[in-house]
């Protein structure tokens, strides 16, 4: 239990009448434009430890206090000198979410993945299950979410849905591809003047990505993440941020299948503006040295005493191409754009190919990718020199 104390100054406190504390609260809360906060830096503290700004603190006090049956949260109302008062408690409760759990081979029964998933949910909420066949869309229709309309897509999965039967969206469910989706909490504060509009739950896109979502998780779909500037999965560096200096995916087989792991690195800085280059171990393979820094030896900053005391250039050849092409797709050049769709379509070409190679892997197939890192590493690397 913590106990609060809450500070604000009444412009209009002579339509506060009532002395009893729960109609005190409920006829503040219809007078909250006419408040101003004082003593800001106390306030401040409680609204940290609230995870609320100040508005929203009493509007939830206010929430809480008509959801009791007696006042007695409430232990204190006083007006003095036009400041009314506040000292009130609250449990804070223990942040609570479901459980789900993915067990992966070769820790399972036959290499299979098995996906569970418990709901949490209250206690008189009634959770249906439901199956929603595959269905085909006219262009421009809208899908009517829990609260608000959304563009549907040309064409929706089958879909199995375990889900709070007011809503529209989903805790938990399938598709027809083997796509098992599951909705988990993420605590957060609320701090914007926004917080209250209403938007799609993420019950919502479990449903809506299990409509939409109609194949298996790829190498792809991995690069669009890690692509990901808006959320800061790709970090852009400066003003002493961080920078995503290299990247890598790796998709691994499971159970018996005769593919052989296949890797994928960058090798240079920011994925949206660098390619994946794939890797897979084989004999006789041959990593090339377009992506090996220079050596320095005796004379090598970490090795000298005192360490780091000075400075080496530690760029290998492709990253210094790399840094030439960005300086050059900054200026917005119609060079460095042709250059970057051009790469962005070996990419393409490139992960094609390696799906079909692995398809269909056996003892010959290493022949073909023992050199497949160095090879596209070159091609990268010839057209940063046509800019």
């Amino acid at each position: 239990m913590i106990y609060y104390f809450l500070f604000l100054k009444i412009f209009d406190y002579t339509q506060i009448v009532s002395q009893n504390k729960r109609e005190i609260m409920m006829e503040m809360y219809s007078y909250t434009g006419k408040l101003e906060i004082v003593l800001l830096d106390g306030l401040q503290y409680q609204a940290c430890m609230l995870g609320f700004d100040v508005a929203t603190i009493f509007y939830r006090i206010a929430e809480h206090i008509t959801r009791i049956n007696s006042s007695d949260d409430c232990l204190c109302i006083v007006i003095f000198n036009e400041i009314l008062v506040i000292e009130f408690k609250l449990k804070m409760a223990k942040p609570q979410s479901c459980d789900t759990f993915v067990a992966l081979p070769p820790s399972t029964a036959d290499g299979c993945i098995i996906f569970g998933k418990n709901s949490d949910r209250p206690d008189e909420e009634v959770q249906e299950v439901e199956y929603y066949p595959s269905k085909e869309h006219q262009p421009g229709s809208k899908v009517m979410c829990t609260y608000i309309e959304i563009d549907q897509v040309p064409k929706t999965n089958d879909v199995i849905l375990s889900k709070p039967a007011w809503m529209w969206g989903a805790e938990m469910g399938a598709n027809q591809h083997g796509v098992c989706i599951g909705n988990e909490a993420v605590w957060t504060k609320l701090n914007s003047d926004d917080d209250l509009t209403e938007r799609l739950l993420g019950m919502d896109i479990v449903r809506k990505w299990l409509c939409q979502f109609g194949c298996i998780f790829g190498m792809r779909d991995m690069a669009k993440i890690l692509r990901d500037e808006k959320n800061e999965i790709c970090r852009l560096g400066g003003g002493g941020l961080s920078l995503s200096t290299g990247s890598q995916i790796s998709v691994i087989p499971t159970g018996a299948s005769p593919s052989p792991p296949l890797h994928w690195f960058t090798a240079t800085p920011n994925p949206n503006v660098s390619i994946y280059k794939p890797f897979i171990f084989c004999p006789d393979v041959d990593l090339g040295d377009l992506t090996v820094s220079p050596k320095f030896g005796a004379d090598d900053p970490l090795i000298m005493q005192p360490r780091f005391s000075k400075t080496v250039d530690r760029r290998h050849a492709l990253y210094k191409g790399h840094e030439n092409f960005v300086k050059l797709l900054n200026t917005e050049n119609s060079m460095g754009l042709m250059i970057s769709q051009n790469l962005k379509e070996l990419e393409d070409k490139c992960v094609e190919d390696m799906m079909e190679i692995l398809q269909n892997f056996d003892e010959n197939s290493c022949k073909k990718v023992s050199q497949i890192f160095k090879h596209m590493c070159n091609i990268e690397l010839n057209f940063y020199k046509i800019g």
